[in-house]
């Protein structure tokens, strides 16, 4: 989870919950990234750029564990996206909370669809654990909470 540090000095921890419904009801993702209004092209496992008769599209960054049932959804959702299968674009809600788990901001985006994943394996102390990394884009992206 991302720690930042707010003016008082206080230490915050976020917590990032998302659903992709009906891929991901709800799952709680080790970070989130990308949550802004820069676009780019996203091109398809045929080469051509995925759009919503737009020429661009925003693309967040999400990290969850391997080996739960959340990375076998996205798995899914990736899967479905890459072959072209009907349904796979869904809307999303993205809620960021505090260490206390209050909601601190949520966002909702349209038209998400999943694309890549960058499995991260790291050893601490002999210790496996597996990351996987997942590009989501989304065509619009609006706050609709605090």
């Amino acid at each position: 989870m991302a720690a930042r540090t707010i003016p008082d000095g206080a230490a915050v921890t976020n917590h990032f919950n998302a659903s992709f419904s009906p891929y991901v009801e709800e799952g709680e993702f080790t970070s989130i990234s990308g949550l802004s209004d820069e676009t780019e092209v996203i091109d398809g496992p045929d080469g051509r750029g995925y759009s919503t008769g737009k020429a661009t599209r925003q693309t967040l960054t999400a990290v969850v564990p391997s080996h739960t049932d959340l990375a076998g959804e996205m798995e899914q959702w990736r899967n479905d996206t890459e072959n072209g299968k009907a349904g796979h674009a869904v809307t999303g809600t993205v809620t960021v909370s505090n260490a206390a788990d209050e909601p601190v901001a949520i966002y909702e985006l349209e038209n998400c669809m999943c694309f890549s994943v960058a499995p991260n394996d790291l050893a601490l102390d002999g210790a496996e654990i597996g990351l996987e990394t997942y590009q989501i884009s989304y065509a619009r992206l609006k706050r609709i909470g605090p």
